[in-house]
């Protein structure tokens, strides 16, 4: 059930539409796309009838995002745009409650297990379909759905981590898992992703750090990975076109090409005004900007999408979510050694890429990590949270993602 369930919660959030944002009118795909997140919802509401799991959910998480909504609704009706923000605002809400739902009724491996898997299979059967892209000398992008290629590469980084921390933590059923591995990696670096390639490679080497004793086979591999990078990184090109990737000069890479931009416009918002403090609610995508043959700007970062959206107040609130669930993850003792890179690879890749609190995959993500490690083993409600990863006091070991 839990994969039926996060297979619709990402189809009801990936792309439909190539470069199509909502502005607040109802068309076909915004509906089809409501009825495929209510239906995950509703899934997830009558999970409790085929499973006895009952988790203890922390409220602290929870809460921040519900306030995060609400000021989001506040900020929309200020900015004129009440329709768009309490859209968005319902779709939030609806997507947080199924994901408290999942982790309600679903142990923690069942639930992180189900959710990479779907990503994994997601990001596998886009990348093959729109492998023309490639063949095409651009970066890999879907097609089927059509996502850019930065969305790719967080569909296959986030499984990618998962399978190095079984490979490398669990140590079991290599065989089966190197060569999706591989598969995984090579389409984040096909996906000309410098964020999502520097993230997943600082999370895997977070992960490695947390395997404690190393066994033969894990020495043997990295050994052998030294040469093989080397040889990449020294008779090929690889590295050289994910870093320019067609960017025209190096002041462009510098200046993280059209990015910018848009943050200065949204940092010109002047601080006496009400945008600046509540913002203009979460169905704001772009800014306007000057200086450009376009007038128009995708806000491409977390942080600044927050400013944009709902003010220094909600940046204040999605720092606080973001400083406790690190702490949370860091407190975990079972789950650390898997969540607290997640963690990093997500918090990396915010600082350039939209969603860490919004209708998308990114806070999915991160809002079932924060859920999970809200609810800390070594908590008042230890024992709860013990019963529903399936381990008793006496069989306390780290996470499995796989059976």
């Amino acid at each position: 059930m839990p994969y039926l369930i996060w297979f619709l919660v990402l189809a009801s959030l990936v792309s439909w539409r190539r470069d199509v944002f909502f502005s607040g009118s109802l068309d076909p795909v915004v509906v089809a796309k409501a009825i495929v997140g209510s239906a995950a919802f509703l899934l997830a509401l009558f999970a409790p009838t085929r499973t006895s799991v009952r988790a203890p959910v922390g409220m602290t998480a929870i809460i921040m995002v519900v306030f995060y909504a609400v000021l989001s609704i506040a900020g929309g009706y200020a900015a004129a745009s009440p329709v768009a923000a309490l859209v968005v605002a319902i779709r939030l809400l609806l997507l947080t409650a199924t994901v408290v739902l999942v982790v309600r009724h679903y142990s923690a491996r069942a639930v992180l297990r189900s959710l990479l898997a779907i990503m994994a299979i997601i990001a596998i059967i886009t990348s093959f379909i729109g492998f023309g892209s490639v063949l095409g000398g651009g970066r890999l992008t879907g097609n089927l759905p059509p996502l850019n290629p930065n969305d790719l590469a967080l569909l296959s980084a986030v499984p990618a981590i998962g399978l190095v921390y079984e490979m490398l933590v669990e140590t079991r059923a290599w065989t089966f898992r190197l060569p999706i591995l591989v598969l995984l990696v090579t389409f984040v670096v096909l996906t000309g992703s410098r964020t999502g390639l520097l993230s997943m490679v600082i999370g895997a080497l977070l992960v490695l750090l947390h395997a404690g004793r190393a066994r033969l086979r894990t020495i043997l591999l990295l050994i052998a990975a030294v040469p093989i990078g080397f040889a990449v990184l020294a008779f090929t090109n690889v590295l050289t076109s994910i870093i320019q990737r067609g960017d025209s000069s190096p002041a462009d890479l510098l200046t993280l090409t059209a990015r910018t931009n848009a943050w200065q416009s949204v940092f010109a918002i002047p601080i006496d005004s009400w945008e600046r403090w509540i913002g203009s609610g979460l169905g704001l995508r772009q800014v306007a900007v000057t200086g450009q043959y376009w007038d128009q700007q995708v806000i491409d970062s977390s942080w600044i999408s927050a400013l944009a959206q709902v003010g220094i107040v909600g940046v204040v609130l999605l720092g606080a979510l973001v400083v406790c669930t690190v702490v949370w993850s860091l407190r975990a003792k079972r789950l650390r050694a898997f969540t607290t890179p997640l963690l990093v690879f997500l918090l990396i890749r915010s600082f350039l890429e939209s969603g860490l609190l919004d209708v998308n995959v990114t806070f999915v993500v991160f809002f079932t990590v924060a859920l999970l490690v809200e609810m800390d083993p070594r908590t008042s409600n230890r024992g709860a949270f013990e019963q529903r990863a399936g381990v008793t006091s006496a069989q306390r070991r780290p996470l499995q993602l796989t059976h």
